[in-house]
């Protein structure tokens, strides 16, 4: 008797596979969660405003039911560490400053590449394209907009 349902298939094989799939998903699951707590932890040591980020956006691409946007939470924590190492240049959001901030952004992607797949880095990545050109780049409150 099996944990896991098994899908009634003519062929044996395939239904053992696709049990063997579950119980790996879940192990790599528990996995991924002890390599992402040691690397904050190392990066933590040298560098705690890439490691902030890192956190924050691992947490936000990981999500089983992710938002549209990130929360204005996530998104201040990428701003904090691209101000951090000036790649705002002047502060305006010039479009030299927009790639500048792009470009620091992907030290966020490489140091998260242990954690995520290689969809997931890209969706991070593009999540953080968006916040380079636009700071604000986040959910809006709930309270603003058009109620019934």
């Amino acid at each position: 008797m099996s944990l896991f349902p098994l899908k009634k298939n003519k062929n044996k094989k395939t239904e053992k596979r696709e049990s063997y799939r579950i119980c790996f998903g879940t192990w790599d699951k528990i996995i991924e969660n002890m390599r992402k707590e040691e690397l904050i932890k190392q990066l933590q040591e040298c560098a705690p405003l890439l490691a902030n980020a890192v956190s924050h956006m691992v947490e936000y691409i990981q999500d089983r039911c992710p938002a549209a946007y990130p929360s204005k939470e996530q998104t201040e924590a990428v701003n904090d560490y691209l101000h951090s190492v000036h790649a705002d240049g002047d502060g305006s959001m010039s479009e030299k400053n927009c790639e500048h901030r792009r470009i620091a952004s992907q030290n966020i992607t490489i140091a998260a590449i242990r954690i995520l797949d290689s969809r997931q880095l890209d969706r991070l990545q593009n999540v953080l394209d968006h916040i380079a050109y636009d700071r604000e780049y986040y959910m809006p409150e709930r309270g603003c907009g058009m109620h019934r």
